[in-house]
């Protein structure tokens, strides 16, 4: 299947054609800004880490101190759930705590 990373481009296979493209935005808890220097970076590697091997194609990302913005497409086998709560943000759960144990989410 095609990914490429212009928005208006369609992903095509043998029996279908779409072009699912989704904008999540997440926070930590009470928005308290955790997200900076390293633990940013870091968590930044996560996301495309887990965007690849799902064979989901970021099309923008932004992480800010207190939220993150991701612009992905993804498959339509795919529920939209699936690349916040079941890969990207509860892969990095038990990260989260284990490079970060002076906060608490």
């Amino acid at each position: 299947m095609d990914s490429n990373n212009s928005l208006g481009d369609y992903q095509r296979d043998e029996h279908r054609v779409d072009l699912l493209n989704y904008h999540f935005v997440w926070t930590p808890k009470h928005h308290k800004p955790v997200l900076v220097g390293q633990f940013a970076q870091d968590y930044q590697s996560l996301i495309e880490q887990k965007c690849l091997e799902q064979g989901w194609t970021i099309l923008d990302h932004a992480i800010q101190s207190d939220h993150i913005h991701l612009f992905v497409r993804i498959f339509p086998s795919n529920s939209p759930a699936e690349p916040i709560g079941g890969s990207i943000v509860c892969a990095g759960c038990p990260w989260i705590g284990m490079s970060t144990p002076q906060l608490t989410f």
